[in-house]
């Protein structure tokens, strides 16, 4: 047994999760409850729950169809050949407005990303708040809430733990790239591999892969009005600023820390939950070709971040369907807040 042996050798150690595959279970089963109840009602909303990929492009499709403020645009395909979605969240049309814009599901296992993507998405189309008024008088909000849709199905069809995509890779029989890794931003320089089993494999070159392709295309096409962006991964509880490949900082850093800090502070405030703020090298790990240093560096986008939500490894990637809601309240008071200062509306 794993814990006789780090006894025998003196090892200290703290049992996490007693029971992985059980708490897997657990979630999986509350989550096809939840599913077959949404069906057998017709309609309903899949906000605060670990939704399948078909169930939230049918609940998108029918916020688009009661919420004028929602458009939804396919950019691509995947890999499998599933579409990709932009959601474009406006209060007007026909109006130049600067972009606040959102990526979440690029790891396909961190299921609090995506929700809590659809979360800001639910308020942004359907709170008559006051706050929200404001930001969609203020800008224009995209948001991509599933940026690898082929390796989130897998997650809830096969592999709970799975990382990357689905990419068939040649000589090799593991499959998938780490789309965190395959951006065009100082690529393989460090924390990626080469090796396509390893999980943090950056593919065989930048942009290779459909889903970074296409969302960098996205990116490009709007990125004169894009004002912010954040990526949204887990876990760590982190509020991350460039670089993520070196400890030297950008000469901007002061005012990204600035935001940052605001940001993050707003966000513990509502349940004291503690984030730590920084450039991602010196308070997480170093790593090249992430979305969010491709946006500073070559997309010229001044404010981008990486957000680590919630926890800090009680429960990791495995975090329970209790605790969306909360995690989405505070991201989104943090978001609020920090696009408030960037946009110059408080």
């Amino acid at each position: 047994m794993l814990i006789d042996a780090l006894k025998s050798r003196g090892l200290t150690y703290a049992v996490m999760v007693d029971d992985v595959q059980g708490h897997i279970h657990r979630e999986s089963s509350k989550t096809r409850r939840v599913r077959r109840e949404l069906r057998r009602k017709s309609a309903g909303s899949i906000v605060g729950t670990y939704a399948s990929s078909a169930d939230i492009v049918s609940w998108l499709n029918e916020l688009a169809k009661t919420s004028s403020r929602v458009t939804l645009h396919s950019y691509g395909k995947s890999v499998e050949g599933r579409d990709m979605t932009l959601v474009k969240i406006c209060n007007s049309t026909g109006t130049t407005k600067p972009i606040v814009f959102i990526e979440a599901g690029t790891h396909a296992r961190e299921w609090i990303g995506h929700a809590t993507a659809l979360w800001i998405i639910d308020q942004l189309a359907t709170s008559a708040d006051a706050d929200v008024a404001r930001l969609l008088d203020a800008a224009d909000w995209y948001i991509v809430p599933v940026a690898n849709p082929d390796g989130y199905e897998y997650t809830h069809s096969t592999d709970r733990f799975w990382r990357k995509n689905r990419s068939k890779n040649n000589g090799s029989a593991c499959r998938g790239v780490d789309l965190h890794r395959n951006w065009d931003s100082q690529w393989m320089k460090v924390g990626a591999s080469g090796r396509p089993c390893d999980e943090i494999y950056a593919g065989p070159s930048a942009f290779s892969e459909p889903e970074t392709k296409a969302l960098r295309d996205v990116i490009v096409a709007a990125k004169a009005n894009v004002k912010a962006y954040f990526a949204l991964h887990s876990y760590s509880q982190a509020w991350l600023t460039s670089w993520g490949y070196t400890g030297q900082a950008p000469p901007d850093l002061d005012p990204l820390l600035d935001v940052a800090k605001k940001g993050a502070d707003a966000l513990m405030a509502v349940y004291g939950t503690h984030y730590d703020v920084g450039p991602g090298a010196v308070i997480l790990y170093a790593a090249s070709g992430c979305s969010n240093d491709w946006v500073k560096e070559k997309a010229a986008i001044k404010y981008s971040y990486s957000l680590e939500l919630r926890d800090t490894g009680d429960y990791g990637f495995l975090l329970p369907s209790s605790q969306i809601e909360p995690t989405a309240i505070e991201t989104w008071e943090g978001i609020k807040t920090a696009a408030k200062l960037i946009l110059g509306i408080e």
